[in-house]
């Protein structure tokens, strides 16, 4: 009983000075400790961060040129047969034109005439409706 004894009085002057108010000094001293070591979980962090940051940076330039390359690739994937097409059709139109002229030149000259009378009458009756349209658009003017 004894030993319980003097060990809860060791205990309790160990405890002492727990109970005691902290100097001012001891302040600065605390303050001094949780700073540094604020400071340095704070650069650690920042760290991290801007390697996080890079890598997601990286990460975003590799996909946006992989999407700029897959777009320009589809542009020419569809604009070179469109150009082709094009290219084409219009060769086919200059070689109809040359072929169509080629076969009015050959044409005898009974078909030509027969053709020359036909032009001649589709003209002669574009002339006369014209005529009759203005014809109509003065009664129409005098009469309203």
């Amino acid at each position: 009983m004894k030993t319980i004894f003097l060990f809860s009085i060791l205990f309790c002057a160990i405890a002492i000075p727990t109970l005691a108010e902290l100097t001012e000094a001891d302040l600065n001293k605390i303050r001094l400790i949780v700073k540094e070591e604020v400071s340095a979980d704070r650069e650690s962090f920042e760290k991290d961060i801007k390697e996080y940051i890079n890598t997601k940076n990286e990460s975003v330039e590799k996909r946006l040129s992989l999407v700029t390359t897959l777009i320009v690739g589809l542009m020419a994937l569809i604009g070179i047969p469109l150009v082709v097409l094009t290219i084409m059709i219009g060769w086919r139109s200059v070689k109809d034109s040359t072929q169509e002229k080629k076969d009015i030149r050959e044409l005898a000259p009974e078909d030509r005439r027969v053709i020359e009378q036909l032009i001649r009458d589709q003209e002669e009756k574009i002339a006369s409706l014209t005529q009759e349209i203005e014809t109509l658009k003065q009664q129409r003017t005098v009469n309203p």
